[in-house]
């Protein structure tokens, strides 16, 4: 029931930020080279934002923040989890949403970008939910989550991100390697630094939602791809499964990393045998069975 309550209280505080920043990044963007807005394909809007696409983040920031809850990565890792896992939500879904004519880039062609798609939407996809998911965790007063994310949020943008690139003139393509650079960056820092503190992985209904979300989002791509076939599509949906299936392994399986050697865990009913597996890591070479 504990649990629940949480899952709610994130969902709606996630519902309020997601409105806070579609709304204005709509506004705010409008008359610029790759600013974006949303058909009348819709029928219920929050002001200039979709319903359906406030809830859809709401959905993805809180079901992966609970999902990465019953893996092994520590409380200081789950912020930027949620921004990676967040952005593979939409890797495969924006470039075939545009064709769908659910929402349009402004001087963007499906040539442009990724497919059409500007390098900063998944930057922005990254740094909304890594930004909300870390204020949530680091702040007692939940209910101002939402208010401290949405102006951690706008200063990054507005501040750092968007000017350095004006100064290093970077627009399309070049913007979508400066993107990708950056959330390498801040991933590979994170994991440096947190790297001897990863635990024991555990099975929790806590899992569903995430499951759930993910499988909606997944069938929406394998559809779009019967739709708009192209073997290119069909690449980048192949290469995104790929990667997805090698983060949840390593989420669920890897031990702790260092520049050396990669610890692996057991299987489950070998945990059982091996009770003293985590006081005393084994090498993947005294994993072998014996001859």
């Amino acid at each position: 029931m504990r649990k629940q309550r949480a899952f709610i209280i994130l969902l709606a505080l996630s519902m309020l930020f997601a409105f806070f920043f579609e709304n204005s990044a709509v506004i705010l963007s409008k008359d610029s080279v790759g600013g974006y807005h949303y058909s009348d394909m819709f029928h219920f809007y929050l002001l200039h934002t979709p319903l359906f696409v406030v809830l859809s983040w709401s959905l993805i920031i809180s079901s992966t923040y609970f999902y990465l809850k019953t893996t092994r990565i520590p409380e200081r890792l789950i912020p930027v989890f949620t921004g990676l896992l967040a952005l593979m939500f939409d890797l495969s879904m924006d470039i075939f949403a545009i064709r769908f004519r659910f929402w349009f880039w402004k001087g963007y062609s499906f040539s442009d970008g990724f497919f059409g798609v500007p390098g900063n939407n998944y930057l922005g996809w990254f740094l909304v939910s890594w930004i909300f998911v870390l204020v949530y965790q680091r702040i007692r007063w939940k209910i101002l989550a939402p208010i401290i994310a949405f102006a951690l949020y706008t200063c990054v943008m507005t501040l750092i991100i968007l000017p350095v690139q004006n100064v290093l003139g970077i627009e399309y393509m070049s913007e979508l390697i400066f993107d990708l650079i950056l959330i390498v960056s801040i991933i590979l820092i994170h994991l440096i630094v947190y790297r001897k503190h990863w635990h024991k992985p555990y099975m929790s209904s806590d899992m569903i939602p995430f499951i759930i979300n993910r499988i909606a989002f997944l069938l929406f791509s394998v559809f779009s791809l019967f739709v708009f076939y192209k073997s290119v599509f069909l690449l980048v949906v192949g290469i995104m499964i790929l990667i997805e299936a090698a983060i949840y392994i390593s989420l669920h399986r890897c031990r702790a990393f260092t520049s050396s050697q990669l610890y692996l865990y057991l299987p489950l009913p070998s945990l059982q045998k091996f009770s003293h597996y985590h006081q005393h890591p084994l090498s993947p070479l005294q994993l072998l069975p014996p001859i």
